[in-house]
């Protein structure tokens, strides 16, 4: 799954668009051309703050738990 960027026009302004998530960039001009925006890029990496450089194991940890049932 992808992530690709998109922006409008209205009143001679652009704003920022929808993130449009699909598998590729095909499927995402179609849903594009569907909602009206033009795609300008795609996400392909984030740069965490140092402060939350270990984010993504502490969500892994959390997710990996067993489940409690009370």
């Amino acid at each position: 799954m992808k992530i690709f960027l998109t922006e409008y026009q209205s009143e001679n302004k652009i704003y920022a668009g929808v993130n449009i998530f699909a598998m590729n960039e095909h499927e995402a001009e179609l849903i594009a051309d569907e909602q009206g925006v033009t795609i300008v890029g795609e996400i392909v990496s984030v740069a965490f703050k140092p402060e939350y450089s270990d984010y993504l194991t502490q969500v892994e940890e959390v997710h990996n738990e067993p489940p409690v049932l009370h």
